[in-house]
């Protein structure tokens, strides 16, 4: 028993230091590379705070309780470890819903969204995110209000909550965001469909209306569904995000209800830290979702890892926000910077560009693709 209890705790480790290196990465790129801080880079910064506070103040703690299988601490570094515990991974669950519903807005409203979100609102936005996930962890466990004040003894520390405690918490915390997300992802995905049918709309229309010779169209199309099928990758992203999303969380916030509300019904030790380890690494996955999928992350990663290759220079200095002299990206020399003006797409917001998450073609670009069918 002794030996498992170890090799756990060497897995814990492993989560803990995938965790933290991966977040780590996620906030020196966003900080470091101009054209990476956009609105929604700046919400999975502060995504990856959130996961990387579980890494350092959650994580250790519960590697030593596992091995030990008692508290050593005292009671107020309890208290700390419990609500830090629950306010980071309720940040990290409410990060996860609002930059789907940036996505969301982005998509659907794109006019809208470039006029109504910037940065600054942005950040008011985050500051609620940690305002409410502290207000739900830190105030009901310091003042008592989460369970039953005789729980307490001198090496015990454990979670045991009260059924309102336990259900209002698990409804910001978990079950409120969750339906919230299905329906965005789902959305998100209709909005795709529409536009390939549309497409494939105006493509007939065009050969049937004797203008399939028109080269300047037909490009125009061709762009149109090339942007779509990079949407419909991103859009398998979304789903792998929801996947992984459901698969760490959804175990964990029923085994907690059932614990409050049943008595009886607790699970073994080993059982319950399974499926709480299940949950930290989310936060492990959460930067290979969001960024290690998204092609300029990537590259920045690789710049600053020191990995990035030779050939890959022009695309490396546009995520620093610069125009490279693509000539020079087939020599050993360095490469030349023509232009110190950030590359901005006229189709997107400045605050709102390349991100992991689709940006579908628009209802103005499909617009003026039927108007030049007229």
């Amino acid at each position: 028993m002794t030996a498992l209890r170890w090799f756990g705790a060497v897995v814990g480790a492993c989560i803990m230091l995938t965790t933290l290196v991966g977040n780590i990465l996620v906030l020196v790129v966003v900080s470091k590379f101009r054209r990476l801080r956009s609105a929604t880079n700046i919400l999975l910064a502060s995504l990856a705070t959130a996961d990387i506070t579980v890494a350092l103040f959650v994580m250790p703690f519960t590697i030593i309780v596992d091995v030990v299988r008692e508290w050593r601490f005292g009671r107020v570094a309890c208290y700390m470890w419990i609500s830090c515990d629950v306010m980071c991974c309720t940040a990290s669950i409410q990060h996860l819903c609002f930059v789907s519903l940036d996505r969301f807005w982005a998509v659907t409203r794109p006019l809208r969204y470039r006029a109504c979100v910037s940065k600054k609102r942005l950040f008011v936005v985050i500051i609620f995110i940690w305002i409410l996930s502290a207000a739900i962890s830190f105030i009901p466990i310091f003042c008592g209000w989460f369970g039953p004040e005789d729980q307490w003894d001198d090496y015990t520390c454990e979670l045991a909550v009260n059924p309102t405690y336990a259900l209002i918490s698990s409804l910001i915390s978990f079950y409120l965001p969750l339906p919230v997300m299905f329906y965005v992802y789902a959305r998100i995905l209709a909005v795709a469909e529409r536009q390939a049918r549309e497409i494939r709309v105006l493509e007939r229309s065009l050969i049937q209306s004797g203008q399939g010779g028109d080269t300047t169209r037909r490009r125009s199309l061709r762009r149109r569904s090339k942007q779509l099928l990079i949407d419909t990758k991103a859009i398998r992203t979304l789903g792998i995000v929801m996947g992984v999303f459901s698969a760490c969380w959804l175990p964990f916030f029923i085994m907690y209800l059932v614990a409050a509300f049943c008595e009886t019904c607790q699970p073994p030790y080993e059982v319950r830290t399974s499926i709480t380890w299940l949950g930290y690494v989310n936060s492990a996955f959460n930067p290979v979702i969001y960024a290690f999928l998204n092609t300029e992350f990537r590259e920045a990663f690789r710049r600053v890892l020191g990995c990035s290759k030779r050939d890959s220079t022009a695309t490396a200095a546009s995520i620093a926000g610069l125009d490279v002299d693509h000539r020079s990206s087939s020599c050993s020399c360095p490469a030349q910077v023509t232009n110190k003006i950030p590359r901005v797409s006229p189709a997107r917001s400045p605050d709102h560009q390349d991100t992991p998450w689709p940006n579908l073609i628009t209802a103005g670009q499909l617009d003026r693709a039927k108007h030049d069918l007229i």
